[in-house]
């Protein structure tokens, strides 16, 4: 029989598993965020005459500001709860105490990310859903700017939705699942706004990436640098949402399905947004300066010099007769 002592011992362990991956998560994405700040101020310049500059511009700004300062903040909390887990006593509650004020800085932080998580993928779906073509060197600099003009609103309005949806909404879907339960009803509105306002913008991007490939699969169109960046992180998000799928599948089989659990494994893929923006942008730069420099090279390469021989008889002629 287990005694309390032992599920403690168990809850300690599972919850020092956890900070263990949450410290390498944050000091891997700490650890890729220097070369991505500073790939975007290079590429910054060139990407601003592309029509997608608005969404990858915005989501520099918020990796820079709100999910630097949540991972900063985390990386602070860490030693804290590794301290409360082991030795919970006065002094920790003090300590949790002291540290609430950084924890509200830190949740809303980490609620803005989620936020744009959400919006990033919205964006980098309806982009694909157009068809990606490359047509930005035919347009003006004022059309140009129209367009980015228009991302830049639409990104507002879908924020807008967004915090209607989790402030007005949620609550009162919540409400009425009460209601349900008084009345002995298995139904959960939640669950089912959930699923339909959360839950269907992640299964968007497969969605949007398997719609492309379909429609695109003779006729391949010429993407420019960041609409290729772009499908590379679609394809990576849409790669976790497959996983997830496929797992519940298997639990499917074996009858421990759940639509609660399912939407929720869905929603937490989510967090792998920032980490995927940031590596996908160094990678994909990285390949960009190799073929620039490939191409430079080649460029160098001088060919030899082949001379027919008819006109070096010709010119020893000549410069005989001179003589």
């Amino acid at each position: 029989m287990f005694e309390l002592e032992d599920y403690i011992t168990i809850i300690k362990s599972v919850l020092a598993f956890i900070l263990i991956f949450y410290a390498a998560y944050m000091g891997g994405s700490l650890a890729v965020l220097c070369q991505y700040l500073r790939t975007q101020i290079i590429y910054d310049e060139q990407w601003r005459k592309l029509s997608e500059f608005p969404i990858t511009h915005h989501a520099c700004h918020v990796i820079r500001y709100f999910y630097t300062t949540s991972l900063v903040i985390g990386l602070c909390f860490l030693p804290v709860f590794a301290y409360v887990i082991f030795n919970f006593g006065l002094a920790a509650f003090f300590l949790l105490f002291f540290t609430a004020i950084l924890g509200i800085v830190s949740a809303v932080c980490t609620y803005i990310v989620g936020l744009f998580n959400q919006v990033y993928l919205i964006m980098i779906a309806v982009e694909i859903f157009k068809g990606m073509r490359n047509q930005d060197e035919q347009f003006t600099s004022q059309i140009l700017h129209t367009r980015h003009l228009e991302k830049k609103k639409n990104m507002r309005n879908f924020y807008i939705c967004l915090l209607v949806r989790d402030f007005i909404i949620v609550p009162i879907s919540y409400l009425l699942d009460l209601d349900q339960i008084s009345r002995s009803t298995p139904f959960s509105i939640s669950t089912a706004v959930t699923m339909l306002t959360s839950t269907s913008i992640f299964l968007s991007v497969p969605l949007a990436v398997i719609t492309y490939l379909i429609k695109n699969s003779e006729n391949r169109t010429t993407k420019n640098e960041l609409q290729n960046m772009i499908f590379a992180q679609a394809v990576v998000s849409s790669v976790a949402v497959m996983i997830v799928l496929a797992i519940f599948l298997v639990l499917f089989f074996f009858g421990w399905f759940s639509v609660f659990f399912l939407s929720f494994a869905i929603q937490s893929t989510g967090f792998i947004v920032p980490l995927n923006i940031m590596i996908t942008t160094v990678v994909h730069c990285k390949s960009i300066n190799q073929r620039n420099f490939t191409a430079v090279v080649n460029l160098g390469r001088v060919q030899p010099l082949v001379v027919p021989i008819e006109n070096l008889r010709n010119l020893q002629y000549a410069n005989s007769s001179n003589v």
